[in-house]
């Protein structure tokens, strides 16, 4: 382990606690490869998993790679018996959230994850322009994306939004044009 964190430049440890999608994104294998089906590691599973890894190894920062962490609403706000599990291990994490499950949560919820370390999310905006949201079947829109964002940026969770463009003939389409026009309103606050 010593050498992975090495290579990784941090002590980071990174984790799946899920697999699978229920959404039905057109770009995406996941929708076939797992039926549209999530399955869950039990959230006390997940807590005696990171704690004895934490024993052995040290880490400071859990970056759970799971398609979409949040999923199930209530799954990251599970304790331990003394509270935050993360929080008791004096560690920081981040995860995956699709802009229509960050709309979703309520400000309070986003204050506990920031409070138990939540230090960043990978928002899957995938586009900035409606009409291509529609074409990939992502079904959300530009405005649960700059909701989920912004709830963020007031806990101060740092956000990555992932967009996908293609440029025509060297020139950039209205699509790829809306794209970059909402990573840079993000990036901006």
């Amino acid at each position: 382990m010593e050498r992975y964190f090495e290579l990784k430049g941090k002590r980071q440890l990174d984790y799946i606690s899920s697999q699978g999608c229920r959404f039905r994104c057109a770009f995406c294998a996941d929708p076939f490869v797992y039926s549209r089906q999530w399955v869950a590691l039990p959230p006390e599973r997940v807590v005696d998993d990171l704690s004895s890894l934490h024993g052995r190894y040290g880490f400071t920062d859990v970056n759970f790679q799971d398609e979409t962490f949040f999923t199930q609403r209530e799954r990251h706000r599970r304790r331990s018996p003394k509270g935050s599990w993360s929080a008791n291990l004096g560690i920081t994490w981040a995860g995956t959230m699709r802009a229509d499950q960050g709309a979703r949560l309520s400000e309070t919820v986003v204050a506990q994850c920031r409070k138990s370390g939540l230090r960043r999310v990978l928002m899957g905006v995938e586009s900035g322009s409606p009409e291509m949201l529609s074409r990939i079947s992502k079904d959300t829109s530009t405005e649960q994306v700059f909701d989920s964002a912004g709830k963020m940026l007031r806990h101060g969770i740092r956000r990555a939004v992932p967009v996908s463009s293609s440029a025509s003939r060297g020139r950039a389409t209205p699509s790829v044009q809306a794209s970059l026009a909402v990573a840079h309103a993000i990036a901006l606050g």
